[in-house]
């Protein structure tokens, strides 16, 4: 793999790139701005999503996503530390409540508020398909032999139902006794038959786990959300949609149906108060 390098011979020292998490290709919504706080630099755009910042001291700066239909997102990189040959930083970006979606989208739609009525920004909100044929794929342990065991981050896909990239979240379901916990993916093995996950699981997952989509997002300053769903599997599925705001933590089962929106406001309010 060759060094990355502009045309003109700078060096590279960040490439950014940006992938829209709901159709799970590059962005092609809104004016999207890539900075560094505090430093008067402009990245260059690129094609597929990618901006290029060039002859950076090394050192940590504050990344910054700004744009007016993806929520405004923020990360720290460390420049120096990253692969010479590969420094790349991926970021996936949540569509806000003005997003246009594509007709036969299927949503979730929120407003959150406190008592007196006003808006609740940054409301963490987690949406998860729970039916279990509305998975995305089933899992094998990666050694092959039906056994593994806790720890693992590690497994082969089966019956993949859509596109999984680096980023997405899921529930992992286990076939046999129901466990299940949240995790990340972080990347293919290079079988690209394979994934691995951030975080080693607690529970041994045999066989055939499910693999649930999962979308986390958060209200706007308007305390508006909308969680969307990749490409559904099926036509109707039970999902669970989670708000976490302060200590406090909410849940409510929700029925969606494949192209539809369904639109939250009363009920969620009063569970807030």
């Amino acid at each position: 793999m060759r060094t990355l390098t502009m045309r003109l011979g700078a060096p590279v020292s960040v490439v950014v790139e940006l992938l829209d998490d709901f159709t799970a290709e590059p962005p092609a919504q809104g004016d999207i701005k890539v900075l560094l706080q505090g430093y008067p630099v402009n990245a260059i755009a690129k094609s597929a999503g990618q901006y290029v910042f060039t002859n950076l001291p090394d050192g940590s700066y504050e990344l910054e996503v700004r744009s007016t239909h993806y929520l405004h997102c923020q990360t720290q990189i460390t420049v120096g530390s990253l692969d010479p040959k590969h420094p790349v930083v991926s970021l996936l970006l949540k569509p806000a409540p003005n997003y246009s979606f594509p007709s036969g989208a299927t949503l979730l739609r929120a407003r959150v508020v406190d008592v007196a009525g006003q808006a609740i920004p940054d409301v963490g909100v987690r949406g998860t398909v729970l039916s279990g044929n509305g998975a995305r794929a089933r899992l094998v342990p990666a050694n092959g032999n039906g056994e593994e065991r806790s720890g693992t981050i590690e497994y082969r896909l089966m019956h993949v139902l859509g596109r999984i990239i680096p980023g997405d979240i899921y529930l992992l379901r286990s076939k046999e006794d129901g466990c299940e916990e949240y995790n990340q993916v972080k990347g293919y093995l290079r079988d690209n038959r394979s994934i691995t996950f951030y975080q080693p699981f607690s529970h041994s997952y045999g066989p055939g786990a499910l693999l649930l989509p999962c979308v986390e997002t958060r209200t706007d300053q308007r305390g508006e959300v909308v969680v969307y769903f990749r490409h559904p599997s099926v036509r109707r599925f039970e999902g669970q949609i989670e708000l976490k705001y302060g200590q406090q933590v909410i849940s409510e089962k929700v029925t969606l149906e494949d192209g539809g929106t369904i639109k939250l406001c009363k009920s969620i309010t009063e569970s807030l108060s």
